[in-house]
């Protein structure tokens, strides 16, 4: 967990380089801080502590005000880190699934309308064939297995 920002959220705990961007250590990801969070909604469903739910509401304040967020008309994409403004199809529904489930617990509709909105992003950039590139930058347009 992060001690540097304001809201709940993780990053890994070593350095990662992709095709254009350097992360050091310890940087918040969108990646980790949903897994975090889905973690943290899992101990609630199962132990019902409040505090469970309230860092997973502060790590959801991360996603909305720690990352930076593309708009495209009524549609929005989470950035991965809150270093730059990539537009990773696979960390965007992420954080789409997270706010959703998220939603489940509090009816907070904010929530919900930020969820549906990265939705529609990836869903209207999604092939003919099913798949997505990677994202949406001009490096990204590979199609792989794991994203």
């Amino acid at each position: 967990k992060s001690t540097r920002h304001r809201y709940a959220c993780w990053g890994y705990n070593f350095d990662w380089q992709n095709r254009v961007t350097f992360v050091p250590r310890g940087e918040p990801n969108i990646i980790c801080t949903t897994f975090a969070g889905n973690a943290l909604l899992d101990a609630y469903e199962k132990h019902h502590n409040e505090e469970h739910l309230a860092i997973a509401l502060s790590a959801s304040e991360f996603l909305l005000h720690g990352l930076n967020i593309t708009k495209s008309g009524d549609e929005i994409c989470f950035s991965y880190t809150s270093r730059d403004y990539e537009r990773v199809h696979n960390a965007n529904l992420l954080g789409a699934a997270f706010l959703t489930r998220l939603y489940r617990h509090t009816r907070d509709e904010r929530l919900l309308a930020y969820a549906l909105s990265a939705a529609k992003f990836s869903i209207n950039r999604q092939a003919p064939d099913g798949s997505w590139p990677y994202g949406e930058g001009p490096s990204q347009g590979w199609i792989d297995n794991f994203h």
